[in-house]
């Protein structure tokens, strides 16, 4: 047993509750000076899902490292924390800077969660950025003072702690230093580094810096950069990226450049700016040099360049996840009202996750008015009698349209911004748990798939109120759930009730009946309409059909993949390597030279060669662009014929799977046909036998006599969360011995304890418990236990949660 103390000299590993009151009485020290990440261990894992010796290194010693390798001494140190939700668990990790902040407020403290696999692979990073940037606030001045929950937000630093540290947490160098830290360049030299396709995962921040006027000292981090309209100079477009890193950023910044010789951005940076008053800032790259200045100032694949634009929200997340900030192209003057709105609505989506900020050129205004109608995707609103404004549905739920949250005659209250005359509703917004309360056990109702992994699929009730479904509730055998349904799908799900011990939802997809038969689903806004509806029935010939149409080329944003891709690319305004492009048909007279390298002699397709006259070779690649465009927007074009035809063809799917759950299933009022509990179950298990097994696989799949534990019933009524039904087909798989061949059914040995090398339960006369999964991807998944008796018969023991390792 190890001799735990603190501070540690490496990382350490709790053994007992003991220990646990040792680390949470570190952490509680009001003197303590160094940051202590702690890490879990997640289901049926032996160690975290990150290295505790990589964190200690990254700690640079500076970080106590701790893992809590169970379930039960992570329960033991959440409980005792006064706020529950300051806890770990699960295979999450978290990052305790000193101080006791943490603790009265838990949401100060990021907790990076092991959910599902997106997030599994995405804690590394983050965990590991955490842990660098507590470790970098020991090294400044600031530091000797523990940060506490009775620090007064807002209070002056000194001049010493400005200049200790560059927004983002890095060491700053002193005024007298001209070298930058880990490199030994010069400032000159890192403005003019490699290029931006060389990742510099740790590069300083430059300092913000005003043109012609080089600042004395690092800017306070809480105090806010102020964001110019127009960025032209190098110095400008570092001071742009600095503030992006800024902790003191309020909103979202929107940035767009130009493309190679254009005279203005390809997006409406007026509309820009007007429509996003309050909720974004907006600054454009006006300059080659400046582009190139700013790909140095953010990691690889953060950039903006070429006509291009993004939205980075508020943090720094995306500088490890360019997703969350999305790159979004234009390559001609005619994309720019396309660009305009795909960034307005990226900007409303980031806003709509903060709390509303006030204009900081007008006062708002409350207002009670009523829609009048919806035009152009806004509705609009009449209020005192005669004035008007305008409701955004991106800035209450991003990606709904308009019709789904407001409706003609709703009554709506908000403020309203004259300069705009937006009104934010966002305080209408209902909690989801109220909006839910209406839904009763055996409704069908509709739900948003989220994301899908080949076991199981997470959807939304209510936006951002999330289930997991698995597979086994979606089809019987289904090996991927991807091959049945995808995100941003609108689906049917039977509702079977709440377990009150877990507040899990048990949902299936497929018990439930058709989706036009389904409950209405809640509004978002009070008085509003249901948020979502049935998606339209589409035959797979009448989705061929319209492929064919003459407007088939008319592509919504979100159909086009290449828009939503975070880009690798260098700017456009630079040379790449050589690419010789080969013309499409055309007469000699029109053919397209050859595009060489810049400073090589160019040909046309004959092999005679061209005047190196560089308008002649901008005119070529200019050609050269457009083909390619076009060529772009056919496969665009294609990809959304072939999506469209997909999802008419998983819809048929989805039908005729849950049609023949109907046809299988048991019926309806076969309940309470016997006074035992044991003839009832027994009835129910021949008559799903005689309904799921073909008549064909009958004789080889004949059901193996079989009897119940002493706790069998028990635990059936006991436990909630799992049907009836869903009990019934597992045991017909277990007395088929097909729980062996189905991979959902995870049969194994039952164990003693959560490890791979734990004895198996076994009882007189060398009988094993066996464990099969009744749920599979979800919290507290329920498992039915049995034994294979000597004689060959079977014992039904019992049904348990996950954590339950109870015969």
């Amino acid at each position: 047993m190890q001799n735990l103390a603190f501070p540690a000299t490496g990382p350490v590993v709790l053994d007992d509750p003991l220990d646990v009151e040792r680390l949470i009485s570190y952490l509680r020290q009001p003197t303590r000076r160094r940051p202590v990440a702690v890490l879990t261990v997640g289901p049926q894992q032996s160690t975290p899902y990150i290295d505790p010796a990589t964190v200690w290194q990254t700690g640079a010693g500076r970080v106590d490292v701790v893992t809590i390798p169970s379930s039960e001494l992570t329960l033991t140190f959440t409980e005792r924390l006064e706020d529950p939700r300051a806890g770990v668990y699960h295979g999450a990790c978290r990052v305790y800077p000193p101080g006791s902040s943490w603790e009265s407020d838990p949401f100060s403290v990021p907790l990076r969660m092991a959910r599902n696999r997106r997030e599994i692979d995405a804690l590394p990073d983050h965990l590991l950025l955490d842990v660098k940037r507590e470790r970098d606030r020991t090294l400044s001045p600031a530091a000797t003072t523990p940060r506490s929950a009775s620090t007064a937000p807002g209070t002056p630093s000194t001049a010493l702690d400005t200049a200790a540290t560059t927004p983002d947490g890095e060491v700053a160098p002193s005024d007298g230093d001209t070298t930058t830290p880990d490199t030994g360049a010069t400032p000159t030299d890192a403005a003019a580094g490699s290029p931006p396709d060389t990742p510099k995962p740790d590069h300083p921040v430059p300092r913000p810096l005003q043109a012609g006027t080089p600042p004395q000292a690092d800017p306070d981090p809480r105090v806010p950069v102020p964001v110019r309209h127009e960025i032209a100079t190098d110095e400008q477009a570092m001071a742009l990226g600095a503030h992006l890193r800024s902790p003191a950023r309020r909103l979202p910044t929107v940035v767009v450049s130009r493309a190679t010789g254009a005279s203005a951005a390809f997006a409406d940076v007026g509309q820009l700016r007007d429509d996003l008053e309050g909720l974004a800032d907006v600054a454009e790259i006006t300059t080659v040099e400046a582009s190139w200045a700013f790909s140095r100032a953010v990691p690889d694949r953060c950039q903006v360049y070429g006509g291009a634009g993004r939205v980075y929200p508020l943090g720094t997340d995306w500088e490890l996840n360019p997703y969350l900030s999305p790159l979004r192209f234009a390559y001609r003057e005619a994309d720019g009202g396309q660009l305009t709105g795909t960034l307005i609505g990226d900007a409303m989506r980031m806003a709509s996750a903060t709390p509303a900020t006030p204009s900081p050129t007008a006062g708002r205004v409350a207002v009670t008015g009523e829609v009048t109608g919806i035009v152009a995707q806004r509705a609009v609103v009449t209020y005192h009698g005669q004035e008007h404004g305008v409701l955004w549905p991106e800035l209450v739920e991003p990606g709904l349209p308009a019709e789904r949250l407001f409706a003609k005659g709703m009554r709506v209250e908000g403020e309203l911004d004259p300069v705009s005359r937006r009104i934010d509703v966002r305080g209408m917004r209902r909690p989801a748990d109220d909006a839910l309360a209406g839904y009763r056990p055996g409704q069908t109702i509709l739900v948003r798939v989220a994301e899908v992994e080949a076991g199981s699929c997470r959807v939304e009730l209510f936006p951002g109120f999330l289930c997991s479904i698995p597979a086994d509730y979606a089809a019987e055998d289904l090996t991927d759930l991807r091959e049945l349904v995808t995100a941003g799908d609108v689906l049917p799900a039977w509702f079977g009730g709440r377990d009150e011990a877990t507040g899990e939802w048990l949902l299936s997809l497929r018990e439930a009946e058709d989706a036009v038969d389904a409950v209405p689903a809640p509004s978002i806004l009070d008085g509003g309409p249901p948020w979502l509806v049935p998606t339209a029935r589409r035959s797979i010939a009448a989705t061929a059909e319209d492929a064919t149409a003459p407007d088939a080329a008319a592509l919504p944003t979100e159909a086009a993949p290449v828009d939503s891709t975070p880009s690798t690319a260098m700017p456009s305004d630079m040379p790449s390597a050589a690419t010789d492009t080969a013309p499409t048909a055309a007469s000699p007279a029109t053919a397209t030279p050859v595009v060489t390298p810049l400073g090589l002699t160019s040909r046309d397709p004959t092999g005679t060669e061209l005047s190196e006259d560089p308008t002649q070779f901008l005119e070529a690649l200019r050609r050269d662009k457009d083909q390619l465009v076009a060529q772009l927007t056919r496969k665009k074009e294609r990809i959304a014929t072939l999506e469209s035809e997909l999802a008419a063809v998983r819809s048929q799917l989805r039908r005729e799977i849950r049609h023949a759950a109907k046809r299988s299933g048991p019926a309806p009022d076969d309940s309470g046909l016997f006074e035992r509990d044991e003839d009832q179950l027994d009835f129910e298990i021949r008559q799903a036998w005689a309904r799921m097994i073909p008549a064909s696989e009958k004789k080889d799949l004949l059901l193996t006599s079989w009897t119940y534990g002493p706790d069998f019933f028990a635990t059936l009524r006991a436990v909630e969360g799992v049907s009836r039904d869903k009990v019934v087909e597992v045991i017909v798989h277990v007395l088929t011995g097909r729980d062996a061949t189905l991979a959902s059914r995870q049969l194994h040995r039952l164990r003693t304890g959560t490890g791979g090398d734990d004895a198996p339960v076994v009882r007189g006369q060398g009988e094993t418990c066996w464990r099969v999964s009744l749920q599979n991807s979800t919290a507290s998944a329920r498992r039915l236990h049995y034994w294979r008796c000597a004689d060959g018969s079977i014992e039904l023991s019992s049904i348990r949660v996950h954590g339950d390792f109870r015969p």
